[in-house]
């Protein structure tokens, strides 16, 4: 595997430093939300970070209509859930990034200036090797996140894939690389049969 590139890993730091706040903040139990948030979130994400939180049902007390940013602040209640929030909207949006759709390249291309690019008219069914490590290459130049995989023991959880005291010796590109990479470890008598899994980052 190639080095790993400076905007990957920077992700994974901060991805990193999130997850260790939010465990900080879930044993602090404060319950105090900040007033800054106003500022930045309107309040139809105020509304989508409620449905999240109170998932699968928002109280009937909580009125969109007739309540006002402040209010549904105060309904969020804590900074704990808005963190969590944005950190599973990031998940989120990773795991969009691995799927490869018309529209997702067409507007990566777009993006770039690329409208004349080869991939531009190339059906992704006919993408080899070559078409697909070239577009995650533009798709990350784009600014889009690139997502990596390890492969974990099997009791590792996905919340404490960051955490790991022994991390995976490498990570690969794609999750094809790593899942090939286990059934050889299998197949080679190194791991045994459900011991580890491939998971992303």
């Amino acid at each position: 595997m190639k080095q790993m590139q400076k905007k990957t890993k920077r992700r994974l730091v901060v991805q990193y430093f999130l997850r260790k706040m939010q465990q900080i903040m879930e044993a602090d139990k404060v319950n105090s939300v900040d007033a800054v948030w106003l500022n930045i979130y309107t309040k139809d994400e105020l509304m989508d970070i409620i449905r999240w939180a109170y998932a699968p049902t928002v109280p009937q007390w909580i009125t969109y209509e007739q309540m006002s940013e402040q209010e549904l602040l105060d309904a969020i209640g804590d900074d704990f859930y808005i963190l969590a929030y944005e950190i599973e909207q990031t998940r989120l949006e990773l795991h969009q990034t691995m799927k490869v759709t018309p529209k997702r390249v067409f507007d990566t291309l777009v993006q770039l200036g690329l409208e004349t690019h080869y991939l531009m008219q190339k059906p992704i069914a006919e993408w080899d090797e070559y078409d697909s490590a070239n577009y995650r290459a533009l798709s990350h130049k784009a600014g889009n996140p690139t997502p990596l995989f390890g492969i974990y023991d099997s009791a590792v959880k996905e919340e404490d894939k960051y955490f790991v005291t022994t991390p995976p010796p490498k990570f690969f590109n794609t999750e094809r690389e790593a899942m090939d990479t286990l059934a050889e470890l299998i197949k080679s008598g190194q791991l045994k049969e459900g011991e580890a899994k491939v998971m992303m980052l």
